[in-house]
């Protein structure tokens, strides 16, 4: 058993700190009972098992592709990796014939998510074979390449050699297809596993370059010949797996290893200096391979966000005259050129030492938080990054940005990714105003800026346009999302610089309304997540389709300020009450405002979204809305003022034949409701269930009966 090394000080405190300085995080293999010779129990032959390792991919949909059509069909198994990247199928029988493990990307092409590695979103689909009768395999890009690209594992480690001197060592191919990080020792460094480390980094890179590239006509061709193109120097292929290779083994050579020592070390000095005389403490933890895994990953997402620009800038330019391998010797260039530019930024290697510094303490905070304060702030007060690695509760960093003061420029630095993009829709969902459920100011950190190419399409349409306020001036820097509710998809922008951003390449639709909407708009308003536009009414939830190959739609939104004292209240029917009943309330743009253009052709759209519903009491009351389903009274506040839209969703209600199914309706354009910059409104909303009619009085509203029977869904 390790000892507890107690600190006391002359202040009536005490800390007790682990000696054998880990972070915390793996058990003592004394403290368990069990008998370690006891063998595990034999797995059931129907029982597949596996994990996803670059190192390990966590919240990752995973399905068994049994037709082997590289997707998932409905009747095919899926299941979700765990935080080790392991998942587990059972099927009614053992494999009798091959199969392929596959992922599913939940975001867009530019920005796709097959799960996460150390935080940060996993932009590859990792595959692999199942032979019949197997039932346990680990997939890695190695694995990938395999199915992919038609190379056998030996094949690959012959490639992968060529460059062993920036790798670390000559690699085997069972050093490629096995998990190599599955026993690793957090207090010292496993040299071994990070050579593996840096090709497994360096093939995911490769492989997420080629797969962007697949739209592109010949892309099979080249498939088809990688396994020799890699290995022939004149080739296009071996230029994009060099360049790929040294610049991301340069991102975690020795001398970024070498760095981070030193912080240490410094680190041991002013801890054994800040101690009162008599007294001792342990030495702050060796760096340990999950500390280099995790600064590699950080390093590596950055580089391939690089490639991924150069391929999508290249995407727009392929010339259709030209030859596959003439459009993939430029692109491939290109990519190689944008890595190098970033390996050779004059602030790259502190921006790499600040993030493997941070990412140290992180990892370690256990350790840190044993300390007495006054020594853990001695230690801090002599490096920043340290105490911010520390206060990084989620554990993780990566290479991103963040504002400046005015919000008129961003600057490259080591953010925390406690708040990952799929997260957004989470937090969003969680929050709603309340000062005790915080928002991570990091949330956008790592959001494309100005444009996001949604698929690999070669037209599609393109959404775009500039976010403005009432002054016209462009908001730089919003946030914006882009939704495709059939595959549950949600992809993210923010505005540039001058208020621009654009949803390109987005799917042509196939004739289903409803499997073809798409939905976009801005994160604002008092409810909204981003702090520099809490003051603004949201414009959001705009639903269109893409009818053309080829059209652009305009769409220039203006953020209103939310002026105090504009108040919205109300009472509705109780008898429109029930299980799935809301109200949401819009802004009316008003029919002279041209919001929509496509192609010069003018398109009207008569309400922005302001992402307030009157609902479920529970859930929806707020610091800004109140809302009491047992009087139908409501209470909306922080509004700019204007004129509104009233959408009301009525849920079933009774059985058999006096069952009324589940209906909605808008209210006529003659019932927007008025309400003035800093005033109070009341409004009414009756229902006369026997006639189909309801009746809308109060904020200028007509109160004229009208029918809903025609929006019965």
């Amino acid at each position: 058993m390790k000892k507890a090394i107690c600190m006391l000080a002359a202040l009536p405190l005490v800390a007790c700190i682990d000696s054998g300085g880990s972070s915390g995080s793996s058990p003592d293999p004394t403290d368990n009972p069990a008998d370690p010779t006891t063998p595990n129990p034999p797995q059931a032959a129907n029982v597949i098992t596996g994990v996803l390792v670059d190192p390990y991919i966590a919240d990752a949909k995973v399905c068994l592709d049994l037709n082997e059509n590289q997707r998932c069909d409905t009747d095919e198994p899926t299941a979700t990796t765990d935080a080790n990247g392991e998942f587990e199928f059972t099927l009614d029988a053992a494999l009798s014939a091959s199969a392929q493990v596959i992922l599913l990307n939940r975001g867009s092409f530019q920005s796709p998510n097959y799960g996460y590695h150390e935080g940060m979103a996993y932009e590859l689909p990792l595959m692999a074979t199942v032979a019949a009768g197997e039932n346990q395999i680990v997939i890695t890009p190695a694995s990938t390449a395999q199915v992919l690209l038609n190379v056998d594992g030996a094949t690959l480690a012959a490639i992968v050699n060529q460059f062993s001197d920036v790798i670390g060592r000559t690699l085997t191919a069972a050093d490629l297809e096995g998990n190599p990080f599955s026993d690793l020792a957090q207090s010292s460094i496993d040299q071994n596993a990070v050579a593996v480390l840096r090709a497994n980094l360096a093939l995911y890179s490769i492989l997420r370059t080629l797969t962007a590239l697949e739209s592109v006509a010949g892309y099979e061709d080249m498939a088809a010949t990688f396994a020799a193109d890699a290995q022939d120097a004149n080739s296009a292929t071996y230029q994009l797996v060099a360049g790929v290779m040294q610049t991301i083994a340069a991102g975690i050579d020795e001398s970024v290893l070498t760095s981070i020592q030193n912080v240490i070390d410094t680190g041991n000095q002013t801890l054994q200096d800040s101690l009162p005389s008599g007294i001792s403490a342990p030495d702050m933890p060796d760096l340990s391979t999950e500390v280099v895994m995790s600064t590699a990953v950080a390093i590596a997402d950055a580089f391939i966000s690089e490639a991924v620009s150069a391929v999508i800038d290249g995407l727009d330019t392929v010339d259709s005259s030209k030859t596959f391998a003439e459009n993939y010797a430029v692109i491939t260039q290109s990519v190689v050129t944008k890595m190098q530019a970033l390996k050779d930024q004059t602030t790259f290697s502190d921006l790499v030492l600040s993030l493997g510094t941070k990412t140290y303490a992180s990892v370690n905070r256990s350790h840190f938080a044993a300390y007495i304060p006054q020594i853990r702030q001695g230690i801090f007060s002599a490096n920043a990054e340290l105490q911010a690695g520390y206060e990084c509760e989620a554990g993780h960093f990566s290479l991103g940005f963040v504002y400046n003061q005015d919000f008129t420029d961003v600057e490259s630095v080591a953010v925390c990714t406690s708040a990952e993009p799929a997260e957004i829709s989470e937090q969003l969902g969680d929050y709603h105003g309340e000062e005790d459920v915080p928002v991570d100011e990091n949330i956008w950190a790592n959001l494309p800026i100005g444009r996001l190419r949604v698929s690999d399409q070669q037209q599609g349409c393109t959404f775009q346009g500039i976010v403005k306020d009432e002054s016209d001036a462009p908001l730089a820097f919003v946030p914006m999302y882009f939704a495709y509710p059939p595959l549950e998809l949600e992809m993210y922008v923010q505005t540039n610089a001058s208020g621009e951003f654009q949803f390109t390449h987005v799917p042509l639709n196939v004739g289903d309304y409803a499997a073809d909407q798409f939905f976009f708009g801005t994160y604002a308003g008092a409810r909204g997540p981003h702090t520099q536009f809490q003051n603004k009414e949201a414009v959001s939830d705009f639903n269109i389709r893409c009818e053309n190959n080829g059209d652009v739609y305009a769409f220039n939104p203006v953020m209103k300020d939310i002026v105090d004292g504009t108040v919205l209240t109300g009472t509705v029917d109780t008898e429109l009450i029930g299980d799935g009943f809301r109200i949401e309330i819009s802004a009316a743009v008003g029919a002279n405002n041209p919001l929509f253009t496509r192609n010069e052709q003018t398109g009207l759209v008569d309400r922005a979204w302001i992402m307030e519903s009157i609902e479920d009491e529970t859930h929806y009351n707020h610091p800004h809305m109140d809302f009491n389903t047992a009087t139908g009274e409501f209470t909306v506040r922080k509004l700019a003022g204007g004129d509104y839209k009233f959408r009301v969703v009525v849920g079933a209600s009774g059985e058999g034949e006096t069952l009324r199914p589940e209906f909605e309706f808008d209210l006529n354009p003659a019932d927007d409701i008025t309400i003035p910059a800093g005033e109070s409104v009341s409004v009414q909303l009756a229902f006369d269930e026997e006639n189909q009619t309801y009746t809308l009085t109060g904020g200028g509203a007509s109160g004229v009966a009208t029918s809903y029977a025609d929006n019965i869904n």
